[in-house]
Parts: structure tokens; sequence; C-alpha cells
């Protein structure tokens, strides 16, 4: 599951100036001068976004997410302890283990164009974020289909050995988006939802307003 692959998640250059809130005022002040962007999804490709323009200087980047617990996307997982959104919740035994909501896998395609998603990638390695899946470990389950009698014979299902490195979150794949927003330079929003109006408006999961844009 080629995860990274993803198109950058959509990015939006408010044509208002807008002031979120919760937003630092001191940070406000101290960068005013910055171009304030909203990046919208707090995946691995919107927070991705939001760290390299974070990085310079002349953006005031700040991720909409929909989490409500934390940001993350296709990476999202749900941890031990979790406080489920519906309080009468009768499965228990989730809140016992981690369980990836999306993605399980994270590979590198080939081609020079993903020369420096192979470093990050060897980074994260190196700081035990994701943790490389044994040799021979990640498996394709096959079925042949019998084109003659237009069925899958189950007396012949096989199972192959997916060559290449694959890679896993060390506590679940919540784990990247984890390891981008701590090194990031950004604002995060969670359980929000950015609704097209005139302007934007941003709701969060009770339906109340929590930002608008400024004449």
């Amino acid at each position: 599951m080629r995860i990274m692959k993803t198109i950058l998640g959509l990015m939006i250059l408010l044509s208002k100036p807008f002031r979120p809130f919760g937003l630092s005022t001191v940070r406000m002040m101290n960068e005013g001068s910055k171009v304030t962007v909203a990046v919208i999804g707090g995946g691995a490709a919107g927070l991705s976004c939001a760290q390299r323009l974070g990085s310079s200087d002349k953006f005031l980047p700040t991720v909409f997410d929909t989490g409500r617990l934390r940001p993350g996307g296709r990476c999202a997982s749900r941890l031990p302890n979790d406080i489920a959104k519906d309080k009468n919740e009768k499965y228990s035994y989730l809140s016992k283990t981690t369980i990836d909501h999306a993605a399980q896998i994270l590979t590198v395609p080939k081609g020079d164009g993903f020369l420096e998603f192979e470093k990050q990638v060897q980074e994260w390695e190196k700081r035990g974020v994701i943790k490389r899946y044994p040799k021979g470990k990640v498996c394709d389950i096959v079925n042949p289909y019998d084109r003659d009698t237009k069925k899958y014979d189950k007396t012949k299902i096989q199972i192959r050995s997916i060559k290449g490195d694959m890679y896993y979150g060390f506590n679940g794949m919540q784990s990247i988006p984890q390891a981008i927003k701590k090194e990031g330079n950004f604002e995060l929003q969670q359980d929000v939802w950015i609704s097209p109006s005139n302007g934007a408006k941003l709701v969060n999961s009770e339906g109340k307003k929590t930002m608008g844009t400024e004449g």
C-alpha cells in the first residue's frame, strides 16, 4: 500500500486573512508579516505540506483536521485507552489494543522521484518511528480463478511472499503523523470540519462555528 504516493492534501490560500480561535496571539504578533495558509486535512500529506511551509520564513500554516483525538488521515490509529466518542460503546476490547484504521504498510516506490522520501523513511526507521517487517512475513493470499467454471478454486489457494522492504508504525501507523507533527512549525486545529460557504466556515463535531474570514 503506497500510502505516501497520495497527492498532497488540498491547500487553500485564503483570499482574506483569518484568525483561528486558539491560535497564539503572541505567535500572530511575532509572525504577522507571514502569509497565512490553511492546510485542509491532517494526514501524512497535509502535515508534511504544513511542515515544509512552516520551515520557511514566508508562511504561517494552520492544519485543520477532522480527527477527534489526533491527526493521521489514512495513517490514523486507535490506541489503548482512547476515549470513544460514543459513551455507550459496548466493544470494550477495542480499547485494549492498537488498531490501524486504514493504512497498515508503508513502502517506498521505485524511481529517482522518491529519493527524498526514501531518506525520510530511513530516518524514521533509525529513530524508531517505524519498523521493518521481517523478510517473507508479508504475503498475498491468491485464490486462482477458473475461467471455465467461472469460480474460485478453494483447493488451490496460494500464499505468496511479497518482495521488497515494507514498514509498519512502531505504535500503530499514527506514529508517522505524530512524528511529523512533533517536528513541524505549524498550528493544528483538531475535531473540525471545513465546509464550502461564502469564504470559509469551520465547524467542530458539535456543529458549532469556530472560525470565519475577516472583512
